[in-house]
């Protein structure tokens, strides 16, 4: 009976060790999979791993890294393909600037973006058809950031207002009348939509290498 116990004893452990073998050759395919898709960036991009780290953990770790480096490189790809020039960063850096989620995360998965302007909120205005000027969707004279996007579906504001985001989505289909100002004193984007509403945003002195093409787009998708 004693050997019997001994036996299934020693059964129990070799099962244990053979169930941790078992993890240990799942993570490092895991592992090794990540390095030979992407090679030494994921890794380079990152802090090291701590000496003492648990299975479970380095698993865990693994799989956080290449969500990661998906990221980056979905980022640098929409960059990459735009009309536009802007920082791969802004789709995706946004902390203290937008509060719900990254900018990226409010485009649809099938939207190509073309050009990113950061308008200061307060050069946002917007007046109605009997030409009265009308309260944007945030006041203006909280301190925030704003966004606005041109893709090849609409045109996207997002702004970051206290501790939410606001946006305003206009189809081009909406769009009358497409124009930008390229005076050094006032760089700006303005565009009517078919109610007679009139959008302009103004002080887009940092983007005035991408304004006139901005607007050509615009008209062309009108």
């Amino acid at each position: 009976m004693r050997q019997s116990a001994d036996i299934e004893q020693a059964m129990s452990k070799y099962k244990q060790a053979e169930y941790g073998l078992e993890e240990v050759r799942k993570t490092r395919d895991i592992y090794q999979g990540l390095v030979s898709t992407y090679a030494d960036e994921i890794l380079e991009s990152h802090d090291e791993l701590p000496q003492e780290i648990a299975l479970s953990e380095l698993e865990t770790e693994i799989t956080s890294r290449i969500d990661s480096k998906g990221a980056l490189l979905q980022r640098q790809n929409v960059a990459e393909n735009a009309t536009g020039s802007f920082s791969a960063s802004l789709l995706t850096d946004n902390s203290g600037e937008l509060f719900d989620k990254d900018l990226i995360e409010y485009l649809a998965a099938d939207e190509q973006v073309e050009f990113i302007f950061e308008p200061p909120r307060k050069g946002f205005k917007i007046v109605s058809s009997e030409g009265t000027e009308e309260t944007p969707p945030y006041d203006a004279l909280q301190p925030g950031s704003s966004f606005l996007v041109i893709t090849d579906q609409r045109m996207l504001h997002v702004a970051g207002v206290d501790d939410h985001d606001e946006t305003l989505s206009i189809e081009y289909d909406q769009l009358t009348d497409i124009g930008a100002s390229s005076e050094t004193t006032s760089l700006s984007l303005q565009f009517t939509t078919a109610d007679g509403t009139k959008y302009e945003f103004a002080g887009l002195r940092s983007h005035a290498t991408d304004l006139e093409s901005a607007a050509s787009y615009i008209d062309s998708q009108i």
